[in-house]
């Protein structure tokens, strides 16, 4: 809910346009999804959508995606808020941030990328393809014969034959 109040206590932008969560006819369920969440309190989303209808000039939000190099990532849950993807583009645009999307389950697809799968170069070329091979020995500028030429160890191996150190981490 972008707006937690109702339209009598409507706040107006300053193109005089209202802003508002619920009409009276909905203020029983408006009710129910804010309960337990303090007034007035705009969510991140919200804070982003209505940021990105300013040009990000009068607060630290807008001064940092202000900063050469700036990057705005956002990810799924952005993804299921109606307007909110074109929204943080917008806010992009008025910023001179890039905006990047993070995937559900990155770290996946960072590992395979990095290399760390069983049988796979990075990018998940595969370890026995020449061409791969030579591209990934390019890259790296190392010799494609200083690659790994087999299958590295599988998760039956007992992790501690095959590091000194595993960090394991994820959220799921």
């Amino acid at each position: 809910m972008k707006y937690p109040w109702g339209v009598e206590s409507a706040v107006s932008d300053p193109s005089g346009r209202e802003k508002f969560g619920a009409y009276p006819d909905d203020e029983e369920v408006f009710l129910w999804a804010r309960q337990g969440h303090r007034d007035r309190v705009l969510t991140a989303e919200a804070q982003v959508m209505d940021d990105a209808q300013k040009d990000g000039s009068d607060d630290a939000f807008g001064a940092a995606l202000r900063t050469s190099g700036a990057v705005l990532l956002v990810g799924e849950r952005l993804a299921g808020i109606p307007g909110a993807l074109s929204a943080a583009a917008a806010l992009a645009r008025n910023t001179g941030a890039r905006l990047g999307w993070v995937p559900r389950r990155a770290g996946e697809r960072g590992a395979l990328d990095a290399g760390a799968l069983s049988g796979l170069l990075p990018g998940g070329r595969p370890l026995t393809d020449p061409a791969a091979r030579r591209e990934v020995s390019d890259l790296w500028g190392v010799q494609a014969d200083e690659l790994p030429r087999y299958a590295g160890r599988r998760g039956s191996v007992p992790i501690a034959q095959s590091a000194d150190a595993v960090i394991v981490a994820g959220v799921d």
